[in-house]
């Protein structure tokens, strides 16, 4: 089990979903959240030096395209998985009802995984505590 982990969530999700910062902290020991707005900031922190960010990279990275155009959070995860360092993070991709026909354009391009969310908060909350706990304590990745 790892000690401390880095997660970054990306856009922004419905307000009927509640505090997602808070769902990812819930019980989880060391987390560290940085939410950025939009892929641009994502990129701006990503590719940013360690001591520019203040932290290593990501453990984990959450998208939410909903969003934004959808051609945005597409080239972000190509130009993650073609970045040598960068690719091993796992990228979860949340999806609306609506997108679901885009889910095969996400996993083209190496999404980990595309995730409906529910419109129920607190079946939202345990999607959240399952996919945090997935990710970040049973998955074994490759190192640095």
């Amino acid at each position: 089990m790892r000690k401390c982990s880095d997660i970054l969530l990306v856009g922004k999700l419905p307000s009927h979903h509640g505090d997602f910062v808070e769902a990812l902290k819930t019980d989880a020991g060391c987390i560290e959240i940085h939410h950025v707005s939009n892929c641009q900031e994502a990129r701006a922190f990503l590719w940013a030096s360690p001591r520019q960010r203040k932290t290593g990279c990501p453990n984990l990275i959450l998208l939410a395209p909903a969003s934004e155009k959808k051609q945005v959070p597409l080239t972000l995860l190509k130009d993650l998985k073609a970045h040598a360092e960068l690719r091993r993070i796992p990228v979860v991709v949340f999806v609306q009802k609506s997108e679901t026909s885009e889910i095969g354009q996400y996993y083209r391009l190496y999404a980990n995984c595309c995730v409906e969310m529910p419109v129920e908060p607190e079946r939202f909350k345990r999607m959240i505590d399952a996919i945090r706990f997935f990710w970040l304590n049973i998955v074994e990745l490759p190192s640095e």
